[in-house]
């Protein structure tokens, strides 16, 4: 079901053990949870390990779907290197952006995989894609990936208060955009030479 990568493969297994660990240390999730910069419990590397804890196994299970859902793809296409860029980059500008207007902590990889999953949608548009809890229906990539980022800006709109960070979501997609398109600049180059 699943293609398997080498980085998507680790990432995935570090998420499945950091979420262990926090099952049986609680007090992880805060000492690697990403805070505010103003926050006393603000820390630099918070802005990558916080990618790695998931609030509960429904937010990890849904995170690691995506990952491997859109991960494979993403680093075959990009190659391992930019994939990482790519990956860290959406993650820590997420977190940035949003932790600019919430005062509270943030845990998970969903600005990450918001990357990956835009950036799939960018290079392949046409991918037939179906839901888990829909498996009788396809939709193209561009439509569904499309239809999420649209609730993720109307949950904004909105002001949704459901403890997801919305727009760390879309910080994510941003940089999933800016990534096609820095990748496609570059092939494009490549093959002027």
């Amino acid at each position: 079901m699943f293609e398997k990568t080498n980085l998507v493969s680790k990432i995935f297994y570090i998420n499945i053990i950091a979420f262990i660990f926090t099952l049986a240390i609680p007090n992880l999730m805060f000492l690697f949870a990403a805070y505010p910069i103003n926050s006393n419990e603000f820390s630099v590397y918070r802005f990558i390990s916080y990618m790695f804890i998931h609030s509960g196994f429904t937010h990890l299970i849904f995170n690691m779907i995506g990952l491997l859902s859109f991960g494979p793809l993403c680093e075959n296409d990009l190659g391992e290197k930019k994939f990482l860029w790519l990956y860290f980059i959406s993650g820590v500008f997420g977190a940035f952006i949003q932790l600019l207007f919430f005062n509270v902590p943030l845990v998970g990889a969903s600005a990450a995989i918001f990357a990956l999953m835009v950036y799939y949608a960018l290079r392949y548009p046409n991918a037939e894609l179906s839901i888990i809890f829909l498996p009788f229906f396809s939709f193209k990539a561009k439509k569904l990936i499309a239809f999420f980022v649209i609730i993720e800006i109307f949950s904004i709109i909105f002001g949704v208060q459901d403890g997801v960070g919305h727009i760390a979501h879309l910080g994510g997609a941003f940089i999933g955009l800016c990534g096609f398109f820095i990748n496609k600049i570059d092939e494009n180059r490549k093959n002027f030479r």
